[in-house]
């Protein structure tokens, strides 16, 4: 970066964290702390298990704190269960009429960590949100039917390789309204995989062996309504 320009972001980061700082003082005592219930679900796919679609949904909800940093800036942490996973097509997905018949049903805990922008300084206003979740898993199943394992690939035979913990990245966009009721959607992004294959191969076109997985890794939608307790 040339010199002009780290002056010049420094400069802004300055005026940002001032700004920050001279905000706190409206803010009072019992205002600071707050804590809030979350419900809501999950649509979510799989990267890495060759199929596209959020087909897959589930229930999310937990309990969250909020920290207020400024009238606008909250911190939020967040403790929820979170059905995550993927429907994808089994061994009959070439055929003339495909059918989503196998399913991977993940169940997390989820503890996000996120900052949350309000876009005006109003009671009422849209938000902005962000910032990385830690995952535990805590129960997995495949629902599966393979009739032919010589041609069909079958994830009940990668199961227990499943890593337990897993990390990624979200962000959104909702409303939060002066009686402390919220609702927002959430995208999220797996930044580690959950699965991978260290000796994978990829099958050759002419092989009339079945497709093996290199890696697995989460996407998810996310829609929650959150109700402040106090």
């Amino acid at each position: 970066m040339k010199k002009p320009q780290s002056l010049y972001f420094l400069l802004l980061l300055s005026v940002w964290c001032s700004q920050l700082i001279s905000q706190k003082r409206y803010i009072s005592d019992s205002e600071r702390f707050n804590a809030g219930v979350i419900i809501g679900f999950n649509t979510s796919q799989i990267d890495g298990d060759y199929f596209t679609g959020y087909d897959k949904s589930g229930f999310t909800g937990g309990l969250k704190g909020i920290v207020r940093l400024t009238p606008r800036l909250d911190f939020n942490m967040e403790f929820l269960y979170s059905k995550k996973g993927s429907t994808i097509f089994g061994g009959n997905y070439r055929g003339a009429r495909p059918l989503k018949d196998q399913t991977i049903d993940l169940t997390y805990v989820d503890v996000p960590f996120l900052l949350k922008w309000m876009l005006k300084n109003e009671a009422s206003s849209w938000h902005m949100e962000g910032g990385l979740i830690y995952s535990r898993l805590i129960d997995s199943e495949i629902d599966e039917a393979v009739s032919n394992p010589e041609r069909q690939f079958s994830y009940q035979t990668i199961l227990s390789d499943f890593g337990r913990d897993d990390f990624s990245w979200t962000g959104g966009l909702g409303y939060t309204h002066k009686s402390g009721v919220s609702i927002h959607g959430r995208f999220g992004i797996g930044l580690s995989k959950f699965y991978k294959n260290s000796e994978f191969e990829p099958r050759s076109p002419f092989s009339l062996d079945p497709d093996s997985v290199e890696f697995l890794r989460n996407y998810y939608l996310s829609f929650q309504v959150v109700y402040a307790v106090f």
